[in-house]
């Protein structure tokens, strides 16, 4: 049977960016092309760029390399040009080539690399986005070392990310303190960290962990809805999920209606259910294709699940789930 899904689908990519400039002129040239990307102009701002480039501008390749990776979409040029900027010696590139690299799981060493060469040039910006990544590598002892680091060069971001890694390997006292740090100082994600560290501790406390949430979801940070219906209906409580799921729906996350769908199947909201997985795989969510064939034999639509496990392959559902679906099918279509 398809489980829920415990992560969302965007949560990784959250690097942060940084642009810093010795020149003067490169100011300039940044605050153009950013006005003509907001006139929806990308083009003329990728024309500057390149020319600003080949006028020898120290910095110009490291503004047209994020601007062809996060505008363009021309990621081999913009790579080239991260690398000419690399050479030539700008400071920041090392992180934002490392933030380039890290959205291709196949090279999460070499962003790794990248991290940790701006770190060890003091960028303390990279070394929040190394102790990111590897905790998004599920590498939490040396994400703790690098995002110790971070904080005590003043990067608050880093504090619910360390109070995150510290309850994965059960420091659950040393997870509260630096959860509470980050609350104080209104780090990024720091209620929904705490929420996520008192659920996670011995002898939680439900009530302050809704609380926690509920903070959370309040200020809206990001990935709050989502986490707060995995906890409700974990502890019992199905019709609050779904009102959370709704909500993280509503924000792109695609991973919410396999959810909110295998919540309402459970409730005999067969429609409902059908509906959110639907939704699901207009997301390209091969669970929710799978979950969809699941709920055709559950419901006596035997005729349909051949259909949802085409798509089901379509979306590259991996081959062993394959096999487990085939086996709804009737000995007639087998």
């Amino acid at each position: 049977m398809v489980k829920p899904a415990k992560n969302r689908t965007n949560n990784r990519r959250a690097a942060l960016r940084l642009l810093r400039s010795r020149s003067g002129r490169v100011d300039a040239t940044a605050n153009l092309m950013r006005g003509y990307v907001q006139a929806a102009e990308p083009a003329k701002a990728e024309a500057l760029g390149r020319a600003r480039v080949r006028a020898g501008d120290f910095g110009a390749r490291l503004l047209l390399a994020d601007l062809l990776a996060d505008k363009i979409g021309d990621r081999p040029s913009a790579e080239r040009f991260y690398r000419e900027s690399a050479a030539e010696g700008h400071p920041a590139t090392y992180n934002n080539f490392g933030c380039f690299l890290s959205e291709d799981d196949a090279r999460a060493a070499e962003a790794e690399e990248w991290f940790r060469r701006g770190m060890e040039e003091g960028d303390s910006l990279a070394a929040l986005n190394l102790g990111k990544h590897l905790f998004d590598q599920q590498k939490y002892e040396p994400a703790i070392a690098v995002l110790l680091r971070a904080a005590q060069d003043g990067r608050t971001s880093a504090l619910p990310y360390l109070a995150r890694a510290e309850s994965r390997l059960g420091r659950h006292g040393e997870a509260k303190q630096h959860a509470r740090q980050g609350v104080e100082r209104e780090a990024p994600t720091a209620h929904l960290a705490m929420a996520e560290v008192l659920a996670g501790g011995p002898l939680a406390d439900e009530a302050a962990v809704e609380a926690q949430y509920l903070a959370s979801v309040g200020e809206s940070e990001e990935g709050a809805a989502f986490s707060f219906a995995l906890w409700l209906n974990g502890i019992g409580r199905p019709q609050d999920a779904l009102e959370h799921y709704r909500a993280a729906a509503e924000d792109g996350e695609a991973n919410a209606y396999l959810n909110m769908g295998l919540v309402l199947r459970r409730l005999r909201r067969t429609d409902e259910a059908e509906e959110a997985f639907r939704a699901g795989i207009g997301h390209n969510d091969a669970q929710s294709a799978a979950a969809l064939a699941e709920l055709f034999y559950l419901t006596g639509r035997y005729g349909e699940i051949s259909e949802a496990i085409r798509t089901a392959r379509n979306l590259h559902l991996p081959a062993d789930e394959l096999a487990e679906l085939e086996a709804l099918r009737s000995p007639g279509e087998q």
